[in-house]
Formats: structure tokens, sequence, C-alpha cells
């Protein structure tokens, strides 16, 4: 009876997959047209639209002491928050020739026209006000000259841009929120919107007002880089002077990297906000500029939207469909700051657990698994073959002496196509591992051992490109598969391609029912790091994120969720996340450091580590920092003695400094870190809810903080 039900059960899960998956296709749309070599970017506004004294505005709502102000010069808003005395505007009230409440670029076949709300709108007054519960509703029409902007749509004539924003801003709860509803976008025929900037010179930061301040309340941009970045806006650093944090996106380059989360922040001495993109986000970018990169001295950081995808071959585009659901963000304004991050990254926090991003269950006490993963096959076949299940079960007996009884075993490589395994190869057990018998048996071990185990799985990849999503002109999308052994082991992948939008179901059907026999604790998917959108079926990156959302619930709903890589799209089922950033991709400075912003989301709602401390480097090192950063302890394992991942060069090393880790860390697993911060050259301390400090010292010599003494490449605790 009980083994009927869980099927039933199952059976239902499997039968609402197939429905969310055909309710989630849309019908492909492209534009295609030879772009004109004019840019078109007319200013007719003068300089005063560009500025604004926010005092001026008149109140549209209120809460919590603060208040929401609108100019009916300017159809500009500002937020005044009495308890700083401060006010926060979209526009700067310092002189500048480029502020603007919302810059739009239109495509069309005659050019690029970039178009804002201050010279191609309030400046012909083609702007107009809704008062709506809580706030304002203000619909923008941008376009070249006056006589245009004030036509109806259906009096337009060919070749005019034309383009109706309506934004309506909210203050609820002690929050600014800002939304767009894209299907009531209207552009005129012939033109497409290719980005939408909301509020790009929010809370403004002039060059000068910087340069003036003292050193401990330094004004700050908080960007997320990597596992998060501060900018310091009185250090000016050419090599990040304008950069595009895409989210989701696999992409990376001069001035461009792809970002986890959604989030954002700028602090003025005392006073700061936090930002979390809570709707678009999929098809959105934080965009942070400084004063030393554009010609009116200012610092920025703010929202892109990508309306229309697009490639580019030649002088040709091709465009998506328009993305028609919403834009949203939020804002909360903080005070007493003191120039420091970590209320923004609160701030933060609560905003993406109000918003589903973020579980608002804390984890439980004491939870601080070693995650020991090892590597079975590379391809599959038994001359790529690293290790036996038995071998797994030998090396936790092993640990287990060593007082490691809290592990986490991930089982990488062990269905059939190795590491490079995807739906069609399947799902059975490698005999060169032991088959189906040596995994129970591991499996039976474990639980005695209070041991979970995972499988890694592959969910989105397809060996055939029959089966592959496209890009915008039609070309398969392909995927990158690592070979960690490749100077031991060589093995060849065959082209791996991401899988189409209409399989992404029908994947995880086949992973559920496939392995449902099979006592995991649960599935460690490897291949969902980074969103794409399949031109191919008509499914844009925003829906494909909710397309694997509502798959990944449903693996979550059966066994237990690990993913690889923190796409805060996807946590919110996840039991535990593995290679979490410790690192930004731009490279540090004075006036650029890499901080904990990741970290202080995550610690408390989900369980967490670094990369593999034995991957590169040196170990020691990776070590300390999964300390400094409130992560767990990671290792990558194989049985191969030749090879540098064997485990029995570091499995001692890292035993002994995993137990000394859990000590200090384990009880911290529920509280949140509130503070982080470098102490002196080398020595970082970072703060938990409670009080609580690890201070770490990478350097090879004792320092002193006061009258503790934190030895050379080693970590203390401070209650």
């Amino acid at each position: 009876m009980r083994r009927f039900c869980k099927q039933s059960v199952l059976s239902a899960l499997l039968v609402l997959l197939l429905m969310l998956s055909a309710c989630a296709k849309a019908p492909a749309g492209v534009t295609s047209f030879t772009l004109g070599s004019d840019i078109n970017s007319p200013g007719a506004g003068s300089a005063d639209l560009h500025l604004t004294q926010p005092e001026d505005g008149r109140e549209v709502a209120a809460s919590e002491g603060l208040r929401l102000l609108f100019d009916d010069a300017s159809a500009a808003v500002a937020v005044y928050d009495p308890a700083a005395d401060t006010y926060w505007s979209s526009l700067p009230s310092f002189a500048n020739a480029s502020g603007a409440v919302l810059n739009a670029a239109l495509v069309s076949a005659s050019g690029r026209w970039y178009l804002n709300a201050q010279d191609h709108c309030a400046a012909f007054g083609s702007f107009k006000t809704e008062n709506i519960q809580n706030g304002v509703r203000v619909t923008y029409v941008l376009s070249d000259t006056a006589a245009t902007a004030k036509k109806q749509p259906q009096d337009l004539q060919p070749g005019e841009p034309y383009l109706r924003v309506p934004v309506e801003y909210r203050l609820v709860d002690g929050e600014l929120r800002v939304t767009v509803d894209c299907e009531e976008i209207f552009v005129a025929d012939g033109f497409v919107v290719e980005k939408l900037s909301l509020l790009p010179y929010f809370g403004a930061l002039s060059e000068t007002a910087v340069l003036s301040e003292t050193s401990d309340r330094r004004s700050f941009l908080l960007v997320p880089d990597g596992c998060g970045a501060v900018m310091y806006a009185d250090t000016p650093d050419a090599a990040t002077g304008n950069l595009t944090f895409r989210l989701y996106a696999d992409e990376s380059g001069a001035n461009t990297a792809s970002a986890d989360v959604g989030c954002f922040g700028l602090s003025r001495g005392d006073a700061a906000f936090a930002c979390v993109i809570t709707e678009g986000d999929a098809v959105a970018a934080v965009r942070a500029v400084r004063a030393c990169a554009n010609t009116d001295g200012v610092n920025l950081v703010y929202p892109e939207f990508t309306l229309t995808p697009y490639a580019v071959s030649g002088s040709t585009y091709t465009f998506f469909t328009p993305y028609t659901g919403k834009l949203a963000v939020t804002y909360k304004f903080l005070h007493d700051t003191a120039g420091a991050y970590a209320p923004l990254a609160a701030a933060c926090r609560e905003a993406l657990i109000r918003s589903g991003f973020l579980p608002a269950e804390t984890v439980q006490k004491d939870v601080y698994p070693l995650n020991a993963s090892f590597i079975f096959s590379v391809d599959g076949r038994a001359a790529t073959a690293a290790g036996k299940l038995e071998q797994a079960e030998e090396v936790s007996g092993l640990l287990r002496s060593k007082g490691v009884n809290d592990v986490s075993l991930i089982l990488n490589g062990l269905f059939s196509g190795g590491l490079y395994q995807t739906d069609a190869t399947g799902y059975s057990v490698l005999r060169s591992a032991g088959g189906k018998k040596a995994l129970r048996t591991l499996c039976e071990y474990a639980a005695s051992q209070s041991i979970a185990v995972y499988a890694g799985v592959n969910l989105l990849l397809e060996s055939s490109a029959l089966s592959a999503a496209c890009d915008l002109q039609g070309k398969k999308l392909t995927a990158r598969v690592e070979n960690p052994l490749s100077a031991t082991l060589s093995a060849k992948v065959a082209k791996r391609y991401l899988t189409s939008a209409d399989n992404i179901a029908s994947h995880v059907i086949r992973l559920l029912d496939r392995t449902e026999s099979l006592p995991l604790t649960g599935y460690a998917v490897n291949d969902a790091q980074k969103l794409y959108a399949d031109y191919g079926t008509g499914t844009g990156a925003q829906e494909v994120a909710g397309l694997l959302s509502r798959n990944l619930s449903a693996v979550a709903a059966e066994k237990q969720l690990l993913l690889r890589g923190a796409n805060f799209r996807l946590l919110k089922n996840a039991a535990l996340v593995t290679e979490l950033s410790t690192d930004a991709y731009f490279t540090q400075s004075e006036g650029y450091e890499a901080v904990p912003l990741l970290q202080m989301l995550l610690h408390g709602s989900v369980v967490y580590s670094a990369s593999a401390c034995n991957l590169d480097g040196i170990a020691m090192f990776s070590l300390l920092k999964s300390v400094e950063f409130g992560a767990c302890i990671a290792v990558e394992w194989d049985f191969l003695p030749q090879s540098r991942l064997f485990y029995e060069r570091t499995y001692t090393e890292v035993s002994e400094f995993y137990v000394r880790a859990r000590t200090a860390l384990a009880d911290l697993s529920a509280r949140r870190i509130t503070g982080h911060q470098k102490v002196y050259e080398g020595v970082y301390s970072t703060t938990f809810d409670g009080g609580v400090v690890i201070c770490v010292n990478y350097n090879n010599y004792s320092v002193n903080i006061g009258n503790i003494t934190v030895p050379p490449y080693d970590f203390l605790r401070i209650n």
C-alpha cells in the first residue's frame, strides 16, 4: 500500500510537470533588418530639466515616516527620509548634462535612438500623472520632437520614434517600489525597445562631494560581482569605471561579468539605499559607473533591462519578441550605517525573502557538513574510471575515524556518460563504479551514519543537436563540460548542447522516474548555474527561469536538491549550494574590493560551500577563505594515485582542519553574518549575529588583535 501511494504521488507530479511545460511554451517571433549607420540621440531639453530640488516636489504618498515626492516640472520622484534628513532623488540636485528618470534605446532600420525622460519627454510636457494607492503612476511619452510626442499612436507617421512607458511609484512598508508592466508599453511601428533603464541617476553621487568626505565615511557603490564588491567613489579606477553585471548569464568580458543575484546599493556618509530587482530579473543587468568614466563626474548604480533580445551579424539585427512581463525594483532606505555595506546586505536579504528568492525558514543549528565530492568516471568508459563506490565508503569511514561526523557525499560521474552524462545517456549506475548493488550498500552505510548522499546529474544537457535550444540566428546552444582529471585521464567530450525549453520537464520526469528506486538523499544538479533563452521555441530567459524554478521545485518535493552555483532564481528549492564564489571577477584595487555579499545574503537561510579546497593553489588558503566567509568545507577527490585529486594527498589535512572549523562555526549556521572587515593586511574578521567574531590570518606570522593573538595561516573565534 505504501509503495502504491508513493507511485500515485509521483505519477500526479509528472502529469503536473507536463502541464507546466506546455503552459511555458510561446510561439517564436523574430524581426530582422539592416541597421542604418546613423545614431540618433537629439537633445531637446534645457539643463534645468536634468537636475531637481527634491524638497520642492509635492507629496504623493507617505509610509513609516518616509515621504514620496513628485516634481511636476521634471517628472522626477524623490523620497525624503526624515530620520536621516536625506532626500533620495531620481535626478541629481547638482549641475549635470545627462541626468534622467529613465533612459531608453529604440532601434529601427534608420538607426538607434537614445531617448530619455528629460530631453524627450519633460521638455515637451508629454507625461501625465495619476494618483494610485500609496503613490503615483506616471506615463512618459518620449520622442525626438514635441509635435510627435504629443500625438496619439494612431496619428503617427512612418519613421517617427515614439515610446510610451507607464511607471508606477509606490511607497509601501518603508520601501520605494517601482514597477513597469511591459504589456502596457507602446512603441511605434518599425521600432523595437532594445533597453530600458529605470532611475539610472537615483541617489547619484557627485565627484566633488565624494572627494571631500572623511576616511571612515567613504561613499561607495555595492555591486553583485562574484561574491560581491564595493566600488569606492573617492578612488578613481579606470579598470572598473563602467561595469555591467548580467543576471544569471554566462557572460564575461572587459567590462561585463555575470551576476548571481539582482542586488545593489549605494552609500553616502551615514545614509544608504539597498535595491533588489524582484521582477524581470532574468532580462536585467546591474550597471555601475564611476565619476571618472563620464563627463558629468557622477557615480551611478542602477538596473537596466534588455526588453528585446537581439543578435548582430554584420549590419543585420535580428530581434526576438519583446518581453511583456513586469519589471519591478524595490529600494530600502537606511540611516546610521556609518559607511558600512553590511546593513545594505541585510536589507537586500529581507527583500529577497519577501520576494520568494530565499526561504523564510532558517537552517537548523549545528549544520556544518564536509561536502566531499567523489569522481567515478569522466565519460562513462571503463578506461576513464576514477574509482568505485566501495572506495567512497572506505574513505567515509576514514573521515569518521578522524572525527568528521557530518558529511555530505556527492557522487559525480556515477551514471552512464560519467561527468558528460545527458538525458540520452540515462541514469544507469556505472558497472565500473560497482553498479546499483554497490550504490545500495553505500547508501545503507551512509544512512546508518547519518551521511547524506547526492548523485550528480546534468539536467539540461543533450548529446544530440536535434533536441537543442537555439539562439536568435538558429545556431544550436552548446554547453561547456569540464574534465577536472584531464591531466590524468584523457577523455574528449562529444559536443554537448543545452536542451530545448520544451524538454526541461521531460528531463525532470525521466530523472525522477528512473532513479526513484535508488536510496539517495538527493540530487546534485551540476548544470543549472546560468540561465538561457531558447529562441527555437520562442521561450525567453524570464520564461525559462520560471520553467526551471517550477521543475526544480518538483525535484525538491521528491528528494533534497543540491545546486552547483548560487543562481538566486533557483535557490529557494536548494538544501545545499556548492561552489559559491569567494572572489570578484574584476581585479581588486584600492577603489574596488571584493566582499562577502552573497554569503551575507545566504548565511542562515541556505547551507553553502565554496569551491573544493584542493582544486587549485594551496589548500590551506582555500580552507581559510571558507572559514572567513562562513562556508562549509568542500573537497573533490578521486581514487587514482597518479591524480592531483587523489584523496590520500589531502584527506588528513582536510579532516583535521574541518574538525576545528566545525567547532568554531557549526553553532553559527542559523545566524546571519552582520559584519566583515579587513583588520590588518592579510587579516580579516567576520561578525555573526550575537557578536561572535571569526578572525582569519593569511600571513606567515602571528598577528595581535588587542590582547588576542591569531597564529600564522590560522583562524580564531572570539565570543
